[in-house]
């Protein structure tokens, strides 16, 4: 993951480790008030083992750049964890195999937990239990939690004997984990059947969020039936700035447009006040922002 370092050998160009620290920070503001955190990477560790996103948010250290007990180790489930929310999911019945493919040991990074995070599952190889594989983090305060899991999510072997485990024990981590970082709305059943979305009874422009923004912000909006929709930003000289919509738009709850702060012409737009105006049929309806740099 860059860490917008110039001297890197990869020459990083953007920051991705301080985006997601601004992503958890920034965890209350989102439309469920919380966020979540899940990573998968084999050396992630290995290549960065001081990350402050690691290190500082997620809590996980750097033990070895490889697991050190076989080819294709297993994971077991060690312990409860507690949410940020206050929920509790219990893996310590969790155990499923991995199968990489490679003939020599399979550098899944060995990993700790320091601070609030917690080790809820370590490699094992039949009788030796080894280094942490998956290391959880939660922040009560923000209202986030973080997952980092060290092995590859196709790695993971949902087949016992020549026969494929149902669930397979990718849907029941998956399952866990989910329950615990997402509200219950927000929840759903394993392959479930779609519902058809229920239009809203009014077309309705909402606020920005956030506002002020920089770089970028969301515009949501609901349509009562199907409508041709403009959606622009004019100046507080009434000059338009950025067309985001012009077309034909399905009717549905909660559309959304995020807009970059910039112009129609790529240029990032002045500090100020802005108007954003949703036109759909013979509904109107104006909102102010504000844009920061």
């Amino acid at each position: 993951m860059p860490d917008g370092r110039a001297a890197a050998i990869d020459n990083e160009k953007i920051d991705m480790v301080q985006f997601y620290r601004d992503y958890l920070a920034n965890a209350s503001l989102s439309e469920i008030g919380t966020a979540a955190f899940w990573f998968v990477a084999e050396n992630a560790l290995k290549e960065k083992p001081t990350a402050t996103l690691y290190n500082l948010d997620m809590g996980v250290t750097f033990v070895a750049d490889d697991q050190g007990l076989g080819t294709n180790p297993d994971v077991e489930g060690q312990t409860s964890f507690v949410w940020a929310n206050g929920g509790v999911a219990n893996f310590a019945s969790d155990r499923y195999s991995l199968n990489g493919g490679c003939p020599v040991i399979r550098s899944y990074d060995a990993i700790g937990a320091s601070g609030t995070a917690v080790v809820t599952h370590k490699y094992r190889s039949g009788a030796t239990l080894g280094p942490g594989a998956i290391v959880m983090n939660r922040n009560a305060a923000l209202g986030w939690n973080t997952v980092m899991q060290s092995h590859g999510w196709f790695d993971i072997l949902d087949v016992t004997g020549g026969i494929p485990t149902n669930p397979s024990p990718e849907s029941v981590l998956m399952a866990k984990v989910l329950a615990g970082v997402l509200p219950g709305g927000c929840q759903r059943a394993v392959n479930p059947t779609p519902v058809p979305e229920a239009p809203p009874k009014v077309t309705a422009l909402y606020q920005n969020v956030p506002n002020p923004f920089n770089p970028t912000t969301t515009i949501r909006f609901d349509l009562a039936q199907d409508a041709r929709v403009e959606l622009q930003v004019f100046d507080v000289a009434g000059h338009a700035v950025r067309t985001l919509v012009d077309g034909k738009v399905r009717a549905g709850s909660r559309r959304q447009v995020i807009w970059n702060g910039l112009d129609d012409a790529g240029r990032r737009v002045s500090s100020g006040i802005y108007f954003y105006r949703l036109v759909a049929d013979d509904f109107t309806a104006t909102r102010k922002l504000v844009a920061l740099k």
